[in-house]
């Protein structure tokens, strides 16, 4: 078991390297065995080398009993039951926990001259919207096959959209395609993917923490 939390330990540290490595911090564990481990390294032989990846970072481990952590035992546990909420109440659910300025979608909506077009074309029935509906008062794209309504984003939003996706310390700054998965589930706007690989692309933080998947390697002479 000890073996799976040190792994566990590791993963962490390595996917939040960018915000630890520079700082000292803390680190809480529930198992004590896990404790003695992270500071007696040399002792314990090949798991010992698995925990050296963790040698760039400055840290010290605190014992924390299972019954004082009652909220993260809850959290590691998988979820059971049969999920019934509606993917629309999935989007709504979504916008509530949104930045504040999202309270303000439809007004937003209302002054983009995109949304604008497109709900002025829907009302006097002209084509071309076909995949468009007005849905709670706000516009959505929705294509046939697709089993949810995306709302559309106006241009006033859709860069704090991108930064609230990529750069919010939860998400960790992932990477073009998986920033377009996240946004894709319930938002959409012209040429999104374009502007969600531009953004990550020129991300600051991104270009110092992680190598370049694209550099080309030669064999040494």
């Amino acid at each position: 078991m000890y073996e799976k939390e040190c792994l566990a330990v590791i993963f962490g540290c390595e996917k939040c390297r960018t915000y630890l490595e520079h700082r000292e911090f803390v680190l809480h564990c529930d198992n004590l065995a896990l404790c003695w481990l992270l500071k007696r390294v040399e002792d314990v032989g090949c798991l010992g080398r698995g925990v050296l990846r963790l040698a760039p970072f400055k840290f010290k481990v605190k014992h924390t009993r299972g019954l004082d952590n009652v909220l993260a035992d809850a959290l590691s546990r998988m979820f059971e039951g049969d999920c019934t909420e509606a993917p629309d109440m999935a989007c709504a659910t979504l916008l509530e926990s949104l930045p504040l300025v999202y309270s303000l979608f439809e007004e937003h909506q209302k002054s983009d001259p995109l949304c604008k077009d497109l709900r002025e074309k829907i009302l006097t029935g002209q084509g071309g919207v076909e995949n468009f509906q007005v849905h709670k008062g706000l516009m959505c794209y929705r294509p046939k096959r697709a089993g949810r309504h995306m709302w559309v984003v106006p241009v006033s939003l859709r860069q704090m959209l991108l930064k609230y996706f990529h750069d919010a310390v939860v998400l960790g700054h992932l990477g073009a395609c998986k920033t377009f998965q996240k946004i894709a589930v319930n938002f959409w706007w012209p040429k999104m993917w374009a502007e969600i690989f531009a953004y990550v692309r020129m991300c600051e933080l991104c270009q110092c923490a992680k190598p370049a998947q694209d550099t080309c390697q030669f064999a040494l002479g």
